[in-house]
């Protein structure tokens, strides 16, 4: 599904099994996508309904067809809040599709068209956070410097079970810090689970190359970066960040994560030609996008078909800057992998 199937179809086709009214306009629009999230999916939901604020928010609850009892639990969240929770009940055959899976997009831009907000916020179904004042204190810095278009904080890795993998997800960053336009169009790393943006027309940005991509989050920030700067705020308790084997990246291999960011860097030097960015920001696109065809490559594995194989090496021959020995390599260890 491209982008103007998508629009299409958020248009005219009826997903929306119930669609609860907020009784206020919202300043806020938190944005929740969740998918098999059911020991999960209550603890996230009470953080956020904890939320201390002068404001009145709305949460967008999207369950993409969850078969676990995860759907059942939102409804009831849905019945008990309806003058917070919008909940949106998806399909998967409305799902937009990579490499023939679903990939939940459709429910994350839903939400996005669907938020009424000043501003949105976003938490996946299986984190959670943990600072009651976190979305007061978000808005309140978005208030006062119009010249930001996002702020985010920091967050902990916790396991399935809750317990504390890494105190600090971004070890090194401990003090506010400002992220240039440039840095957020070079899709600088900031923790979905912690970010609040603005809400303006910045999905007119999107490329229909988006939905060949995995990381959409990143593509997000990038596109972000066409409208201010970022702010990492640390006077904001850190959320939780889950790791578990559901998890749709954690559980990928190398070969798959490095074949979705080179599909993900082409896409961003698309966009940024497409909207003439900075030639460093062009520059950055064209640097990252060879060190992963380069990554790819060495991690072609048993499961890649040799047919396959063989247009990752002549796209990669194609590019100047191919490296016979890497190739030599890369040759080398496919054919070892094919016998193990």
């Amino acid at each position: 599904m491209d982008i103007n199937e998508f629009k299409k179809t958020y248009e005219h086709k009826k997903v929306v099994e119930n669609d609860n009214q907020v009784t206020q306009q919202p300043v806020v629009s938190v944005c929740v996508q969740t998918y098999q999230h059911v020991n999960y999916i209550k603890q996230c939901l009470d953080s956020i309904l904890s939320q201390q604020t002068n404001f009145e928010f709305e949460i967008l609850l999207g369950d993409d067809a969850s078969s676990d009892g995860t759907r059942e639990i939102c409804i009831k969240y849905a019945e008990k809040h309806p003058d917070k929770i919008r909940l949106f009940l998806h399909h998967r055959e409305n799902n937009i599709k990579i490499a023939g899976q679903p990939t939940g997009r459709f429910n994350f831009l839903y939400n996005l068209y669907s938020s009424q907000g000043n501003y949105i916020a976003l938490c996946e179904g299986d984190d959670y956070w943990t600072d009651p004042l976190k979305l007061q204190k978000q808005v309140d810095f978005l208030e006062a410097n119009p010249d930001y278009i996002i702020t985010c904080h920091n967050a902990k890795v916790i396991n399935e079970k809750g317990i504390i993998t890494k105190e600090k997800k971004l070890q090194k960053q401990a003090s506010n810090k400002t992220y240039s336009q440039i840095d957020l169009k070079k899709g600088a790393h900031l923790l979905t689970l912690t970010m609040m943006f603005r809400n303006i027309d910045f999905l007119e940005k999107f490329l229909p190359s988006f939905y060949s991509v995995l990381n959409a989050d990143t593509y997000l920030i990038s596109c972000l970066g066409f409208y201010g700067k970022g702010m990492f705020l640390s006077n904001i308790k850190d959320a939780s960040y889950r790791v578990h084997e559901g998890g749709i990246w954690s559980k990928k291999q190398d070969f798959t994560k490095f074949s979705n960011l080179v599909r993900l860097f082409e896409s961003l030097l698309d966009l940024h030609i497409y909207h003439n960015s900075e030639a460093e920001v062009i520059t950055y696109f064209k640097k990252v996008k060879f060190i992963y065809k380069e990554k790819s490559l060495m991690a072609a594995n048993k499961h890649v078909t040799l047919a396959n194989f063989s247009k990752m090496l002549k796209k990669y021959v194609n590019d100047e800057k191919y490296n016979l020995i890497l190739i030599s390599k890369a040759i080398f260890f496919y054919i070892i992998r094919q016998f193990k």
